[in-house]
């Protein structure tokens, strides 16, 4: 009898793909077997003997790579096996230095043979030539394979198709006919999208987020290992954040791990001729896509902001003790360092009425430290805490900051956080608007954008009148061309010519479609925040405070114990002095002329009517 080794081999690492392969490879030849010593093998040496299974799971397009083929081949080297059992040829190899090492053993008698269900390879010519023949059919299967998916891919880029699986968020589409698209997770969509608006803000930590998701219940998709998804891990969540396909681009590429997509250097030569739009970066290639954006630009761009300032490595930070109001908002002006809150308790002694002061670290003492008294029980209730602000003094130079650290090293106290609490509510008290002035600017937005929305869509009817008009030009281009009724220089130059008019009414067309037109939704919610601050931040909780801290400013700084705040747009309009004096004045009264001084002055050449 032969003794022999079933070998079973699948392409891919992954558990998820060809789940079934090798147990049904393994149960097959096993039959095989069993029909083959019955009733085929015609005397007992012919007889096949399985001594041992042999599976792995990796590809066979590259020469000496697979460990467990390299064990079979040891063991037949060794002499304790002399035949070898695979379901298919391609299953053993696909590459040409794999079978030159079998058929080196063929030839020097350590191997017997090589057997599938329906040949045999042996020691002779036809058979060694019929292997050959074999892993070079499926190698070359295997290369076109590979040309035929880069020619799919780069087919799908140009149309904006994304190629891969889709994000945490959307889902993958597709019908019978073979199409697929991507398109919004009505399951995930609003969880991962509260996610980018909470971390927009930079008053909520990755730590944060990632409970809110749980808690909402976010999942990664179901696998057959877990059939209910698995939890998303927290670098799942900073590589989402820095990932343009939220607002409707695909980066073909990875700028971040070096990995990307293998049909980067197609998508760079496509860009580099001009058949791809987009924008070339150091490793990768950012195009448009046709799945819908679940945030603007603007919310990405800002929460990059906030990914710079805080760092990739913010979530492995210590975490935070006391929940401190300005906790990670204020930094220092001078050297732009971050400043720290430190509490005080101040209590007074019963007996000799003196004031003092003691750290939050410590505890208080038992005894008065002027008087020596015992430190009575109303007094310890009558304690008074008190929260200071001030720079660390650590910045990259190594020299005190005048506002954190005396020359000495001590620390120095520069401001009060309730005294900044009071600077921040004039900041918004500034900021908040009449209910009369409220409604007349509503109305007048409203009235703005319908009237701006008639001209667009009347704008957009032209259009699309005009590529309608350039389609009918060049289909009777094309029936005159037919007809010979015009050349072919003639008619590829008056074909070219009306394809770019019609190229350009296109960009034209998207232009128009992809126009932010919820402005004035925009507009009535900055007015609403900047009206509302003020009465929020007096009965919010700290988280609010800082949300309304974060929202209106893009920076807030320590300067000289007071609070310096950089008002986003379009809030720092209302800041502006002469603006305010106007707002006074149109609160005044409410008929139209009233409102004359937010408007443009009379002409300095003005003539009679008529």
């Amino acid at each position: 009898m032969q003794k022999t080794i079933l070998y079973c081999r699948k392409s891919t690492e992954s558990d998820e793909r060809q789940v079934q392969s090798l147990d049904d490879q393994i149960s097959e030849m096993k039959e095989f077997v069993t029909r083959f010593n019955t009733g085929f093998a015609r005397t007992p040496d012919d007889q096949l003997k399985l001594i041992g299974t042999k599976t792995e799971s990796f590809s066979a397009k590259q020469c000496g790579r697979r460990k467990v083929f390299n064990e079979v081949m040891t063991e037949v080297e060794n002499g304790q096996c002399d035949c070898i059992l695979v379901w298919s040829i391609d299953r053993l190899s696909r590459n040409v230095g794999d079978v030159e090492r079998v058929i080196s053993l063929l030839e020097n008698g350590l191997l017997k043979q090589i057997r599938t269900p329906s040949q045999e390879f042996k020691n002779e010519p036809f058979h060694k030539y019929m292997l050959v023949q074999a892993v070079a059919n499926a190698k070359l299967e295997n290369d076109q394979k590979g040309v035929n998916v880069v020619r799919g891919l780069k087919s799908k880029i140009r149309s904006g198709d994304w190629i891969g699986w889709a994000r945490i968020g959307y889902e993958n589409f597709g019908n019978k006919k073979g199409q697929k698209w991507v398109d919004k997770d009505e399951i995930r969509w609003e969880i991962v999208k509260n996610c980018w608006a909470m971390f927009a803000t930079g008053s909520y930590s990755m730590p944060q987020i990632k409970e809110y998701a749980e808690k909402m219940g976010l999942r990664t998709r179901p696998t057959r290992r877990q059939p209910e998804g698995s939890m998303v891990g927290i670098n799942t969540y900073y590589g989402m954040f820095r990932n343009p396909f939220y607002m409707g681009k695909m980066r073909i590429g990875n700028s971040h791990s070096g990995k990307g997509v293998k049909i980067f250097a197609e998508a760079k030569e496509l860009l580099a001729r001009g058949e791809l739009e987009g924008e070339l970066c150091e490793d990768c290639v950012v195009v448009n896509g046709n799945h819908p954006p679940m945030i603007s630009e603007e919310m990405f761009y800002r929460v990059q902001e906030v990914l710079k300032q805080r760092g990739l490595a913010h979530h492995t930070a210590r975490k935070r003790i006391h929940n401190y109001l300005f906790a990670g908002v204020i930094h220092c002006k001078q050297c732009g360092c971050a400043t720290v809150t430190e509490e005080k308790r101040k209590y007074k002694c019963s007996h000799c009425q003196k004031w003092f002061t003691c750290c939050y670290s410590r505890a208080l003492p038992l005894d008065c430290p002027k008087c020596d008294n015992p430190i009575t029980e109303e007094t310890r209730k009558s304690i008074v805490v008190h929260r200071y602000l001030r720079c660390t003094g650590k910045n990259k130079n190594k020299r005190p900051c005048p506002q954190g650290l005396r020359a000495n090293g001590i620390p120095k106290l520069t401001a009060i956080e309730a005294e900044l609490c009071e600077q921040i509510e004039d900041y918004l008290d500034n900021l908040s608007i009449s209910p009369e002035i409220y409604e007349y600017a509503q109305d007048t937005l409203r009235d703005e954008h319908f009237q701006k929305k008639v001209l667009e869509n009347k704008s957009l009817q032209n259009l699309q009148k005009d590529h309608q008009l350039i389609k009918n030009k060049l289909d009777n281009l094309l029936e005159m061309r037919l007809a010979g009724e015009i050349e072919s220089d003639l008619f590829a130059q008056k074909k070219a010519d009306l394809t770019a008019q019609q190229d350009e009414i296109m960009k034209q067309i998207q232009k128009l479609n992809d126009k932010n037109t919820d402005w004035v939704e925009q507009a009535d919610n900055c007015l609403n925040l900047a009206n509302r601050a003020k009465n929020a931040w007096k009965s919010g909780s700290k988280q609010l405070k800082r949300e309304i801290l974060k929202s209106l400013s893009s920076n807030a700084y320590l300067v000289d114990g007071k609070i310096e705040l950089e008002l986003r747009k379009p809030f720092d309009v209302l800041l502006i002095p002469e603006l305010d004096e106007n707002k006074k004045k149109a609160q005044k009264s409410l008929s139209a002329p009233e409102f004359s001084n937010w408007l443009p002055g009379p002409d300095s050449n003005r003539r009679p009517i008529g």
